[in-house]
């Protein structure tokens, strides 16, 4: 419901919670499916560099000050939270940056396993929007075929598909482009310069 999105909020929240503490278990496993599905659930919370930063960093370093997952003394919990979400992300992106350098490699390379992990992130939620349009937009193209009085028999299969085509663009730009009051400000959407 809208006006109270604190129910939401909490419930994404627990299952993110879960969701990345049955991760990060399966990703100490020794089995590489276990390790795999570990990726598959830090994507879902787009929590990916988790994987690395914690095995390769916070494991390594634990308890100091260079460690992000690590709180200081006296710290508040809010500062702590969001200085260990950021500098995970830093960290993650670090470790892997000199993995690669020692091997010769430029970081933008599919064998960095931070853009593994934000790529599989994209895949599932791109997944997630395909699932949830198609049948979406074939109700959609049936509703309109109704009320203009078409029924599927005067209708061929290519034209059906030319519409579903159309309304999937139509669908594709409506996100893309953000339209004002319909799914939130086009500002969100401005690149820096």
């Amino acid at each position: 419901h809208a006006g109270r999105p604190g129910p939401l909020l909490h419930v994404g929240e627990l299952l993110g919670g879960v969701g990345i503490n049955t991760a990060h278990e399966m990703g100490h496993k020794k089995d590489s499916l276990e390790r795999w599905l570990a990726k598959i659930t830090l994507a879902q919370t787009l929590y990916g560099h988790f994987y690395i930063e914690h095995n390769r960093g916070h494991h390594v370093r634990v308890a100091t000050p260079e460690d992000p997952a690590s709180s200081r003394v006296g710290e508040n919990i809010y500062f702590f939270h969001y200085r260990s979400i950021l500098g995970s992300l830093r960290s993650a992106w670090t470790i892997e940056r000199r993995r690669l350098a020692r091997r010769g490699k430029s970081v933008w390379t599919l064998r960095n396993d931070v853009l593994n992990a934000w790529l599989m992130t994209l895949v599932l939620f791109t997944g997630l929007v395909v699932a949830v349009s198609i049948p979406l937009v074939l109700a959609m193209i049936f509703a309109v075929m109704h009320y203009f009085g078409i029924g599927l028999h005067k209708i061929s299969l290519g034209a059906l598909v030319l519409a579903l085509g159309g309304l999937g663009f139509a669908l594709m730009l409506l996100v893309i482009f953000r339209p004002q009051g319909i799914l939130g400000s086009k500002k969100e959407l401005t690149f820096v310069r």
